[in-house]
């Protein structure tokens, strides 16, 4: 499912850059083009990465206005294996204009023109970025390996910029509390998108109706700090994943080879859905031996495995080619059967083309479920048995470590996510397709959002948010264009506008 409205005009964005000649974003030293990156000279290198990065978030953002960004570096320090990398944020906040979703609520100035259709603050940035020069000029900083200007993450022991631009890009568009995390203290009392959907479980309250005190101590309660955006905590349910042999895989017919084998899980692809997956199975036949590691395309067997669950040998390729080439195929899910023995391992690799959930099983369990692939059809179901990496009750933990730490405390994914997020404390080359549950937790602060998988996994959810109830019957025709909400859901239009109508 694709939330796509007609008619709407993607976020456009201009730069400023504000270093003085021969410094920073306008450094003339000469450089290499690397990684698809065609600069000739550092500066412009820098350049290329920022526009690239913001270019990456645009497509999905539904905006009139133009979001200003002014860049610059400076000379922020840092060690040997510490330093901070950039950072970033709005450069005003603006409360109860018109076109606000929420009363006396905070929104960062790029949300609150998008949502007004105008520039709420003529005459200066929607967001501020500042970089670190000293990554580059200091042997003693990070390593002194400097920036990897790419844009393919291939950075090795590099620092990536793109990873870390878009990154402040997140923060610079409302992914961030403006809440004081020492303190607990709101600009004037108030809150804005983000800080509404912080919660306490262990507390069981919201920030918004905390006291500063409360805050305080709600900053520093790991794991019982989470995001409660809707959108997020459905999305997060296909995005992330549980903790290592945490996944079951059962063989339901024939009743003959009935048998449950603990699997674990990878870090790219989409993980099983919470009502699970279920399907036949098929081994992958290729056309170099040893014919079942999936390695080598055509799969002989190709014309077998639309619609099914491939089952493919370890060994001789990347974990990610062998789920790409069953994906092409038409498999909707792979299983990879060790090789070596019985232990189980995290399937690692970074492919953002993967959307299929893949899982690892041991060499007896697979050797059981090929043999049982030899006499009769197979019926597999693969499911969760555990909770979601960085989760707590349901929805995703925010960093909340002990004691603060200014700037990236409340305001950040939580370390313990699984898959590595975009918007974590530390930067990675991760880069998870469609910005993972980045962008959906714009959409949660009030972005309208497009161009991306659907991030609802619930019609009442949807009902909820778009026709204002959860028993909105899926029959109903409230806008009386010959659309039930039905189909209003699966296509992603409004169900109260008879002139978006599904694509």
């Amino acid at each position: 499912l694709m939330l796509c409205t007609p008619g709407v005009k993607a976020a456009n964005f201009s730069f400023v850059y504000v270093d003085p000649a021969g410094y920073g974003f306008n450094e003339t030293d000469p450089a290499t083009p690397v990684g698809g990156n065609p600069g000739t000279t550092l500066g412009e290198q820098r350049r290329n990465v920022l526009e690239y990065a913001a270019n990456v978030w645009a497509p999905y953002l539904v905006s009139d206005v133009t979001i200003f960004i002014l860049a610059r570096f400076d000379n922020f320090g840092g060690t040997f294996t510490s330093a901070t990398i950039a950072a970033a944020g709005p450069e005003t906040v603006l409360a109860d204009f018109a076109g606000a979703a929420l009363p006396n609520t905070w929104y960062v100035s790029a949300l609150a023109d998008s949502l007004s259709g105008r520039d709420q603050d003529p005459g200066f940035s929607d967001l501020n970025i500042t970089v670190n020069e000293d990554i580059d000029a200091s042997p003693l900083v990070l390593g002194g390996e400097g920036f990897y200007y790419g844009y393919d993450h291939e950075s090795g022991f590099q620092t990536d910029l793109l990873s870390t631009l878009l990154h402040e890009i997140g923060h610079g568009l409302g992914f961030l509390s403006t809440a004081d995390e020492s303190d607990g203290s709101m600009i004037s009392n108030t809150p804005d998108s983000f800080t509404r959907l912080m919660f306490d479980t262990q507390t069981d309250k919201n920030w918004a109706d905390m006291t500063n005190a409360e805050r305080q101590a709600s900053a520093i309660n790991d794991p019982d700090l989470v995001f409660i955006g809707p959108a997020t905590t459905q999305a997060a349910q296909r995005q992330l994943k549980p903790a290592a042999e945490s996944l079951e895989v059962t063989i339901t017919a024939p009743a003959s080879a009935s048998a449950t084998f603990t699997a674990s899980t990878s870090a790219f692809g989409l993980g099983i859905p919470p009502w699970g997956l279920q399907g036949v199975a098929v081994l992958v036949v290729d056309s170099v031996s040893p014919v079942n590691d999936g390695c080598e395309t055509p799969f002989t067997n190709a014309d077998e495995l639309p619609g099914k669950i491939a089952v493919i040998d370890r060994g001789n390729c990347n974990f990610t080619v062998k789920v790409e080439n069953a994906q092409n195929a038409g498999a909707i899910a792979v299983i990879i059967v060790n090789n070596a023995g019985n232990d189980l391992v995290t399937m690692s690799g970074n492919n953002e083309n993967i959307t299929i959930p893949s899982v690892f099983i041991g060499q007896s369990d697979g050797n059981a479920l090929k043999s049982a692939l030899l006499l009769d059809t197979v019926q597999i179901a693969i499911s969760n048995t555990g909770d979601l990496e960085g989760t707590q009750e349901g929805s995703v933990r925010l960093y909340g470590p002990s004691p603060v730490e200014p700037g990236s405390t409340a305001s950040h994914w939580s370390l313990d996510t699984f898959p590595d997020l975009l918007m974590e404390p530390v930067i990675t080359d991760t880069f998870l397709p469609q910005l993972d549950l980045s962008i959906i937790a714009l959409r949660d602060i009030g972005w309208n959002i497009q161009n991306i998988d659907l991030p609802y996994l619930t019609y009442s959810l949807w009902a909820e948010e778009n026709i204002g109830t959860v028993n909105a019957s899926e029959t109903d025709n409230p806008d009386n264009d010959a659309w039930n909400n039905f189909a209003e859901y699966v296509f992603g239009s409004n169900p109260m506008d008879e002139d978006d109508l599904p694509l």
